[in-house]
């Protein structure tokens, strides 16, 4: 089995990456989804999602991760190299502790996608 890393952004692109991952193959477990500390909607979206996916007596095969998120909207780009970096103190050990054989985003319509043979 796989180790999997979804990073999760607010709006229509965590239904996006969602529906991506609806078709994932199941051997991409655990799957960690990793969001912005202020984004409810999109835990509330994966929480639905995994729900219908799992099977009721295999247990929870995903987990949360929260980081700071890395710019406000509306937030000058000045101020966003500080908030940026806050948020790499957070994410970039979070990757290392993991060690994900595949990492995914969704960005404006492209997904990226890492695997790590």
């Amino acid at each position: 089995m796989d180790n999997c890393i979804i990073s999760v952004v607010s709006g229509g692109h965590t239904t996006e990456i969602l529906r991506l991952m609806e078709s994932l193959s199941q051997s991409y477990i655990p799957r960690h989804y990793v969001m912005a500390d202020t984004d409810q909607m999109s835990e509330d979206k994966i929480r639905s999602l995994e729900a219908s996916i799992q099977d009721s007596t295999a247990g929870q095969k995903f987990t949360i991760h929260r980081i700071p998120r890395s710019r406000e909207v509306r937030q000058s780009w000045s101020s966003s190299l500080l908030t940026t970096l806050y948020s790499l103190i957070y994410s970039v050990p979070l990757v290392f502790k993991l060690r994900p054989d595949l990492y995914g985003q969704q960005r404006k319509a492209l997904f990226t996608g890492y695997h790590r043979t």
